[in-house]
């Protein structure tokens, strides 16, 4: 049984995405039973990537909060090796295939727990299929 990766994009478009929900809902409960990961940073990203939706009158604070909460039920777990591999393994990958240091961290991650990436970033779900990774959109 993989672990589920999570990046940013999927998770948010699982919160606010009410027309695609359905499709990912089912990953989303299949991954709060069997499990998810992410990288340190993901907390991060996704409360920025929340506040610049609220900036840009995307969507309420108020319904952010709510957002977080039902995020914060999946029971994801967060790596705290991340960091540890920033300049080796995730800089190569980020090189490789253009990618940010910040996505490919998501893409070494699913790697390292030989996971299952979740990702709405096509270029990002390009490099991970390039490696070798099952990616779920």
């Amino acid at each position: 049984m993989a672990l589920f990766v999570p990046d940013a994009s999927f998770i948010l478009g699982w919160g606010f995405d009410e027309d695609a929900f359905e499709n990912r809902a089912m990953v989303v409960e299949r991954m709060a039973r069997e499990g998810g990961i992410v990288p340190s940073l993901w907390r991060l990203e996704v409360a920025n990537a929340l506040l610049m939706g609220v900036r840009r009158g995307r969507w309420t604070m108020a319904k952010g909060r709510e957002v977080l909460a039902d995020i914060g039920n999946l029971g994801i777990d967060v790596d705290e090796a991340t960091s540890n591999h920033a300049w080796g393994r995730t800089l190569l990958l980020a090189e490789r295939h253009g990618l940010t240091e910040y996505d490919a961290a998501y893409a070494e991650l699913a790697i390292r727990a030989d996971g299952i990436l979740l990702t709405l970033d096509n270029e990002m779900a390009m490099a991970a299929r390039a490696e070798g990774l099952e990616v779920l959109v």
